[in-house]
Order: C-alpha cells, then structure tokens, then sequence
C-alpha cells in the first residue's frame, strides 16, 4: 500500500472530536477506493471470511473495525462504526449474510470476561446493525431477509435479556422499517408479528418499552395491506397506569421529529377496548402527568407535549367517542397543555396544537346536544378565560363554535362576566386582553345578539374609549412621567393609573370604530325592533340606523364623564338636528298624493335628506377618536342646513334665483364682484374633503349621500371634482402641509407606525 499513514487512521477514530472521527474514516474509505482502480497491486484473500473476491486491505479494514467497535471507550465504537457504512456501500463484494454471522461471532458473550465486557459487546452489536441497515445493502436481495431474521430476533431477545438496551432495539427497528420495497416491510411485519406470537414473548413483562414497540409496529402494519395493526394494539395494557404512561411518553419522544401514527392505535385500543371507567381513570393519569411536566420548567418537555398532544388529537378523531368522556376532557391540565403550545415556538407541537383546536370545535355541537349535559359553553368559554391564556381571534374555529352555540341567557351572563373580568384586571395586558375578547366576541356574535346585548357592548366600548386624561394638566404627568424615583407613592400610582387609562383609551377608542363598522354590516332585519316606529326608509337601512343608535349611546355616555369633552355639545346639537330632519322625513312620507311626479319628488327629498343625517351622524362618530375635527363638523351642520334650505326644501327657488344670477353675471364680473360658490358646491367640496378621512362608513355615507345629488351638481362642482381627480399627490400633501395640517389623511400616529411595522415584518419574512 502507497499510502504509509494509513494504520495510523484507525489510531484517530478513538478521537473525542467528531471532526476527526469522521475525517480519518473517510480517508480509510477512500484509500481502499483507490486501490479498487489499481488491480495489479491487490492482493486478494483466497478465503475471506466476508465474500469473494475481497483484498488483503479489504479484509484487514472490516477485521479491525470490528475488533475496535468492542473497545470499552463510547468515542471508540462510535469511531470504529463510522466508515462501515460507506464501507458497505462502495464494495458490493463484501456479503451481507457473511458479514453478519461475523458480527454475532465477534460480539458473542462467550467471549466476554467480566458484566462490564458484556455491555460493550452487545452495544457493538447494535451498531454494527445499524450500519448494515443503513448501507441499504440487507434490502437490496429478497434472500436478504434471513439477515433480517437474525438481526429482529437478536433484538427481541435483548428485550427480556438486557433491559437496557430496549431503547436503541426499538430505534433500530424502527429504522429498519423506514428501508426497502413495500413487499420487504410486509415481510419484516409478519416475521415480527409471528414471532413474537410465537415464542409468547413478553407475556409476564409490563413495560413502557414494550407498548412502545407495539405501537410502532402497529402503526407500520396499518400502512401494509392485509395486515392487522390491532393485533398489536391489542395487547399495550400496561400503558394504563402510571409509571408506564410516563415511560411510553419518554420513549417515544426519542423518535422525534418521526412522524409516525401510533397514537391513532393507542386511542383506537382505548376507545374500542376499554369501559367508560377505564378511560376516565387514563385521563385522569395523563392530566396528572402533564400537571407534573408542567410543573417542572427546567427540564425540556416540547418533544413528549408533542406526542401528548398528538395523542389528544387522535383520540378527539374516534367515531365511537364516548360524549361523557368529553364532557370530562375539560380539566385544567390538559386544556392549558393544549392552549399553551397554540403559541409554542416550536412549529410542529404549534401545528398539532391548532389541529386539536380545530377538531375540538368539530366535536363540541354534539356534545351540547346531549341533554343533559354537564358542559355548557358558557361553563367552557368560563374555563378558558379564568384558568388559561387562550386569545381567541376572528378566525378562532373554537370561539365560533361556542359562541353560536350559547343562548340569550347565556350571551348576557357571558357579557357581564367579560366586563367584570376586565373591571377585576390588575395590569396593562390584562386589560387589553379582556378589551380583545369583548371585540372579538362581539365581531363573532354579532348576527345572534339582540339589541339590548348590543348596546350594553357599545356602552362599554365608548366608556372604556374615555377613561383617557381629558384635561391638558393629566396628559402631561402621563407623558412626562419616566417612573421618577423622587416622586412620592401616591403621585407614582396616580401616573400609574393615567398611563394604564391612555393605553386603555387608546385600544378602545380604535375597536369601538370596528365595532360601528361591524354594525353597518348586519342586516336591519335581524336588529330593528318590530314594536318601533322607526321610518329608515332610505338608502342603506344599516348605515341609518346603526349611527344614529351609537351616537345616542355615545352622547348618554360623554354627558355622564366627570370632564365632559367640549365636543359633545356640538353631538348633541347634531342629534338634536337628526330628530328635526326625521320629523321632515315624516312629514315627507306622510303626504298623499295621486300625482306620480310629486310622489317621486317627495321620495327623492326623502332619500337627500338621509343623506345628510348620515353625513351628520358619522361626522360625529369620529370626534372621540379625533376631537381635532370638531370644527369640521360644525362646518358640515352649517353646510348640510343651507343645502336642506336651499336645494331640498325649496328646490324651485334655487332655480329662480339660479336664473336671476346667470343673466347678472357679467355685470357682476364688470364690477369687481363675483358670485360667492353657492351652497351646492360648497357641500360638494365638502364630501370630497371627507373621502380623505380614514373611516370607511364615513366614506360609505359619503359616497350613498352624493348619489342623491347628482342632479343639483353643475359644471363648477364636475370641474372641482376632475381636478381633484388629476391632481398629483404629492402637490395635494404639499399645499395641505402648508395649510398646518400635519396629518391631511386623517390617520393617527399609532396607525402610521402600525404601516411601518408592517412593511417591516415584510421584509424580514422575505430574509427569512
């Protein structure tokens, strides 16, 4: 051999340094590659115990690498195992029957002189094993299942014989079943199977061990045709108690992340095999055993919460569920496993969790079907809240589930339990997490809440959106403050209290405009009360009464805070001038007349005059939010007036007086004195400043609202609007900043910097 240093390669594979293990091995192989290339300098062995046609080097290589994987050092057999993979791999010459009948040779126990040489003998085994498997060699050949034969019936035996080495025997048989043809598996099942029926293996043993082994080859055995994985579920007993269920656990979260289905025949052979009291008492055990994983945060536990959770999920899928076993699946433990891995950084124990959720949900209508029944989703939605973290959204499948399946009586004690949970809060987070879980409760139920529910929601919403400092002095100890050490306590907690109440403002001020535009979206049939008298007759049934309803509401809760803002004089203006136009409306709809003309002119004021409650109503709607545009609003009282006045009431003066005005106009342009822009036109102006604003039922009303005057509009308000249209944006910010307006689009702060952490998060999910 050209290469001197090659005995010293063997000498570094016993290295601590897994670089070095892997590097000299890899040396080892290729030199005995090279070699193959060069005939003329190999000597071949006229009878080598591992095949025909092997080399002197071939065979002084495999002889030592068996030699050493018998060394009493760990870093050793695993050195030593290393290149007899690719060994196997490289050189089809080398027979796999032969080579295993040495490997039984060379590890038997007769040639070990003390317990501690037995040990290690035994792991040399099981690695020389692995290696044969994972070559894929033992596969390539059906005569190749003799090997087979030998290595599953080694192993078996090591069961009973050397508890200790059934973790890698169950590791190493469940790679083998990952190997080979679909046919080959099927042959390797039955072997197993019939052997271990055979031979009654482990029929006085209970062992965690065990009934993982079972597991996993029924769960092989359910992807084969014409086998029976139940013949092996069967008999897992011993998972029934105690320290069994922890060990299966454990052991099986040495598989991870195999994605492997034992827990579908684990909860199959509990649902089919097992009496009702039989399966509550496993839930009670595995309820204590999570309680005590929990418990214990310095340990690690993801993997074993996977294959629990895993388990649950199975189980929740059997058709033959037994209702009362549900009914009892709410204890705290399991529950808070569950929610608690619905946020799990890992993201295969967090999309095992989300498919609990999602089947739990599935199942919970027929639960609450049974009558009676001892869960309720009142009794459940309760559960959660006080006793876990869950956040339900929108999408939530289990928040749409259980709040579609409550009751009235059940949605008004929900609602005053969420509102005194929020009252009994002691934190900033707190806080907002009950304000979420109102607004989502209410974006879920909105379509099976009655009016009441409705407004005492409202009600709530508009006073949480309040607790703000109102007067100058508050905001600026809230702004100032930086937690000074020098304060006293009082003013410390005072500061406290101020912050909590801006956070609070903020989060409400913001979902009480989801919830009025969630309220425009509900059909008017569904909320409007039949005894009513109400006349929404007009353009959008939603739009109309919904506003008017929440500025009621708004305006009965701004009038009993302690600091009344300035601007609800001017709501309660507006509301005052709603009722005035409603009464117009009646008076409008009340007038008989046979003439289809005059019919159709009072439908047509009809449709103009809710127009521009709307424009009133939803104008006011935004002043908690943004009481900057209290001014704008008193523009649009003066405005809206002036047209009624002017181009609703009294529709045919207009007209006179437009006639008067066209044939003075050049000798009022020959003066100096030009027509000021009529009421009309300034309206119009006015609808289209308010497009800008960032409320969409703002924007909804605006937009039914001019549809009812397209026939007052001229060419002055056509022209306005074009040149509107065409005007390029950066011109219109520029002349808006110069006006003084820092904001012209109407958005706050929070919702600028809320669109730049978006575009950010963007960014790095594409750096991801």
């Amino acid at each position: 051999m050209d290469d001197k240093n090659f005995l010293s390669y063997f000498d570094k594979l016993s290295s601590d340094q897994d670089a070095k293990k892997l590097e000299n091995a890899r040396k080892i192989v290729d030199t005995l590659v090279s070699l193959e290339k060069t005939p003329e300098k190999l000597t071949k062995v006229q009878k080598s115990k591992f095949g025909e046609s092997i080399s002197e080097d071939l065979d002084y290589t495999i002889n030592r690498l068996l030699t050493g994987a018998t060394a009493k050092s760990l870093n050793a057999k695993l050195g030593f195992a290393l290149p007899s993979v690719e060994l196997l791999q490289k050189f089809e010459s080398i027979d796999t029957q032969k080579i295993t009948s040495v490997v039984f040779e060379v590890t038997d126990q007769k040639h070990a002189v003390s317990k501690g040489e037995r040990s290690h003998f035994r792991i040399a085994r099981i690695l020389e094993f692995y290696s044969l498997i994972l070559s894929g060699r033992v596969d390539q050949k059906s005569t190749d299942m003799k090997t087979y034969q030998l290595i599953y019936t080694d192993l078996l035996n090591s069961f009973i014989e050397l508890p200790w080495t059934a973790q890698p025997c169950l590791l190493l048989i469940e790679e083998s079943l990952l190997h080979g043809s679909l046919d080959s598996t099927k042959e390797k099942l039955k072997f197993l199977a019939n052997h271990i029926k055979k031979q009654n293996l482990f029929s006085n043993l209970k062992d965690p061990n065990i009934s993982t082994l079972y597991l996993i080859l029924g769960h092989k055995m359910s992807l084969v045709k014409g086998l029976d994985p139940l013949q092996f579920v069967t008999r897992i007993d011993g998972f029934l108690n105690s320290s069994e269920l922890k060990g299966l656990f454990q052991n099986l979260s040495n598989f991870y992340p195999e994605k492997h289905l034992w827990t579908k025949w684990a909860a199959l052979y509990l649902v089919s095999h097992k009496n009702l009291k039989e399966q509550l008492d496993f839930w009670k055990l595995l309820s204590d055993y999570i309680q005590e994983l929990m418990t214990n945060s310095k340990e690690q536990n993801y993997k074993i919460y996977l294959y629990i959770l895993k388990f649950f999920k199975a189980y929740l899928k059997q058709e033959k569920l037994p209702i009362a076993i549900i009914q009892s699946l709410y204890q705290k433990s399991i529950f808070k496993l569950w929610i608690k891995n619905l946020s799990a950084m890992n993201k295969i124990t967090k999309n095992v969790a989300i498919k609990v959720e999602k089947r739990f949900a599935e199942i919970l209508p027929k639960v609450f079907e049974q009558k009676p029944t001892t869960l309720t989703p009142l009794k459940l939605l309760k559960m959660f809240k006080e006793n876990t973290s869950l956040k339900f959204s929108t999408s939530n499948p289990l928040a749409t589930t259980l709040y579609k399946a409550m009751d009235e009586k059940e949605h008004q004690e929900y609602i005053e339990f969420l509102i005194t949970q929020f009252k009994q809060s002691d934190s900033v987070n707190s806080y907002l997490f009950y304000l979420n879980e109102i607004y989502v409760y209410f974006e879920i139920s909105a379509f099976t809440l009655q009016e009441k529910h409705i407004n005492t929601l409202a009600a709530f919403l508009i006073e949480c959106s309040l607790r703000a400092p109102v007067s100058d002095d508050s905001k600026k100890n809230a702004e100032d403050s930086d937690d000074n050490e020098n304060l006293p306590e009082e003013k410390k907690k005072e500061i406290s209290k101020q912050k909590t109440d801006t956070a609070i403002s903020k989060d409400a001020s913001s979902k009480l405009q989801g919830f009025i535009q969630r309220l425009l979206k509900m059909p008017f049939s569904l909320i409007k009360n039949k005894k009513s008298n109400s006349i929404w007759l007009g353009l959008d049934a939603n739009l109309e009464h919904w506003t008017s309803k929440v500025l009621k509401i708004l305006i009965k809760s701004l009038s009993s805070q302690k600091e009344v803002p300035e601007y609800v004089n001017t709501m309660k203006r507006a509301s005052k001038r709603i009722q005035e136009y409603q009464k117009q409306i009646l008076d409008l709809w009340n007038l008989q007349t046979d003439n289809d003309v005059e019919q159709s002119k009072n439908r047509t004021m009809i449709k103009k005059i809710v127009g521009l409650i709307l424009i009133i109503s939803c104008s006011c709607l935004q002043l908690p939010q943004l009481p900057d545009l209290l001014e704008s609003v008193e523009e649009i009282l003066f405005v809206v007036e002036d047209v009624l006045k002017n181009y609703i009431l009294a529709p045919k003066k207009e007209k006179k007086n437009k006639k008067v005005q066209k044939g003075k106009g050049e000798s009022a342009k020959a003066n100096g004195d030009e027509d000021e822009p009529n009421s009309i036109q300034v309206f119009v102006d006015l609808m289209i400043s308010l497009l800008t604003r960032s409320s969409g039922y703002l924007r909804e009303a605006v937009n039914r609202t001019f549809s009812t005057f397209v026939d007052n509009v001229d060419q002055f308000c056509v022209t306005n609007i074009i040149s509107v249209i065409e005007r390029v944006d950066e011109d219109y910010l520029a002349d808006m900043e110069s006006q003084g307006t820092q904001n012209p689009l109407g958005l706050d702060e929070e919702d600028e910097e809320g669109d730049e952490s978006i575009e950010n998060d963007d960014d790095e999910e594409e750096a991801e």
